[in-house]
């Protein structure tokens, strides 16, 4: 088992410590004897990325799905979360977490990105020892990156909830947000193909760039559509499975 796990871990770029510790939570895992409707090595992957985000390592979603063998982001993100509930980690909020619980699962690797360029702005502004004194898996740096990324792809959330989740007021939770989306690039739009004379007379639209944005929001509104269904059936299981504490996520269809 041990060579399974190192050989996952060095696909996903994982430390030794991140190894031995994603061990312990699948052994632990194991003698819950819980039923789950994923495979050993995708319940090894997801021990493993409970690991790294606890050791603070940061692991690529897409690539743990890969390795996981997830047919979706959403359905990897559910089981992340059934598990972790099965182990009782009751650490900050993770990205993973969030991203769930806001319904918005495809922005996790943004949102990741949003952290580690707030972490670099803080080290050149304060220098490394006065930076690492920032605990940036606090629930309110979590959600504030994850805030100003949505800000930045022009999505709107519920701000009421997202500041319950950070632990934080919303005023706090939009400085914040402010703050690190204004470190973020600005979104490259697509440009129209050139090598036309017509083209190069044409004068410059808004237009297409607003229908690339509303094609954009509808398509990361049919990935929710299918990852509300996932959520569903996993809060479901967990609910029967004795964790009522999960019941207020049901949606009243459900609850």
């Amino acid at each position: 088992m041990e060579a399974i796990f190192k050989k996952i871990a060095g696909s996903l770029n994982q430390s030794p410590k991140t190894v031995k510790r994603g061990i312990e939570f699948y052994r632990t895992l194991e003698s819950k004897n819980t039923r789950l409707d994923i495979s050993q090595s995708f319940q090894m992957v997801v021990c493993l990325h409970l690991a790294a985000e606890l050791n603070g390592s940061d692991m690529d979603l897409s690539a743990a799905c890969k390795h996981a063998g997830a047919k979706s982001k959403a359905k990897y993100s559910a089981s992340f979360l059934n598990i972790k509930s099965i182990l009782g980690i009751s650490s900050g909020i993770s990205i993973s977490e969030l991203v769930v619980k806001m319904n918005h699962p495809s922005l996790v690797n943004e949102t990741q990105e949003a952290l580690r360029i707030f972490e670099k702005h803080l080290l050149d502004k304060w220098g490394e020892e006065r930076s690492r004194s920032i605990n940036l898996s606090k629930d309110l740096y979590v959600c504030s990156a994850f805030y100003a990324v949505t800000k930045h792809n022009k999505i709107k959330v519920d701000a009421t909830k997202l500041a319950e989740l950070a632990k934080a007021s919303k005023k706090e939770l939009s400085e914040k947000s402010e703050e690190i989306l204004a470190l973020l690039p600005a979104k490259k739009s697509k440009s129209m193909k050139s090598g036309s004379a017509l083209d190069s007379l044409m004068p410059v639209q808004e237009e297409p760039t607003n229908i690339a944005t509303k094609r954009k929001i509808e398509e990361t509104t049919l990935v929710e559509e299918d990852f509300q269904a996932w959520k569903e059936r996993i809060l479901r299981r967990a609910v029967e499975a004795g964790f009522t504490q999960y019941k207020q996520y049901l949606t009243s269809t459900y609850a």
